[in-house]
């Protein structure tokens, strides 16, 4: 097998992903956009091996050895959450956005609306103790999923396709856009949402023109689609709405999230 050399320290490595890994752990303040998307896809595609390595040992662990072979077929096609009650939820992980250890066991999923007052209140409340207790602690990842509900919050859908670009662009500066824009939903509106939600994001070391040409060119609301597609297909119909391991939370109260955590843990 043919070697590959970083370009920035010489270290040697047998193929492209692992290379590309090898930037974003070492070398990440010294790449170009292009080397970025390279290395953010190396590591969504190893995450997603090891979830589906670990989806396989589960369902090996509580079904037959047939039933077991035929799921882990079907999760190397869709990518997936498994539910402790034995259903399925058709949630993709690749190309999300994701805080937390990626071995981490449990997986929270929140389908997220800008505009939404009560996502305010999952946010400042459920989310900063979950942070502290499982998510800072490597026990837990969370995910968001864009879920605007652009009938009755006019520009949570414009916020939703800007901060998706803001993702493309670097994914540390999404969860500093993420707050920014909780901490200051009152002062968002329909005329202004872009616009101030770029200034977040420059603020945060996004390159501003590649960022306008993202919004512009690349269709981030093609992706902000699939996830309202997704949400409907797994029962949501309000935010915000918690998933942990696949399974669809009744609340969004810390008391509810943990407890499902501690289920999954233990």
């Amino acid at each position: 097998m043919s070697m590959e050399e970083c370009d920035f320290c010489g270290e040697e490595f047998e193929g492209g992903q692992d290379l590309h890994i090898h930037w974003m752990e070492e070398h990440e303040e010294e790449l170009n956009s292009h080397q970025k998307e390279k290395a953010k896809k190396a590591k969504r595609e190893r995450e997603e091996r090891k979830q589906i390595k670990k989806e396989q040992r589960k369902k090996y662990l509580f079904q037959g050895v047939g039933a077991a072979v035929l799921l882990a077929t079907a999760a190397l096609i869709i990518p997936q959450l498994i539910p402790s009650g034995g259903g399925t939820s058709d949630i993709k992980l690749e190309g999300e956005p994701v805080i937390g250890d990626e071995n981490a066991s449990v997986t929270v999923v929140e389908y997220g609306d800008f505009e939404c007052p009560a996502c305010i209140q999952f946010k400042q409340s459920t989310y900063e103790q979950m942070k502290s207790e499982y998510i800072d602690t490597g026990q837990v990842k969370f995910v968001w999923k864009d879920y605007p509900l652009e009938q009755i919050h006019p520009w949570a859908r414009t916020a939703a396709d800007t901060a998706e670009c803001t993702y493309r662009q670097n994914e540390s500066a999404f969860w500093e856009v993420n707050n920014q824009i909780f901490n200051n939903q009152g002062a968002i509106d329909v005329g202004n949402t872009e616009e101030t939600i770029i200034g977040y994001a420059t603020e945060a070391g996004v390159n501003e023109e590649e960022l306008r040409s993202c919004i512009e060119n690349e269709n981030p609301g093609d992706e902000v689609t699939q996830d309202i597609n997704e949400g409907r297909a797994n029962s949501v119909t309000g935010t915000p709405t918690i998933f942990v391991n696949g399974e669809k939370l009744d609340s969004f109260d810390y008391a509810t999230v943990s407890q499902a955590i501690e289920e999954e843990l233990n």
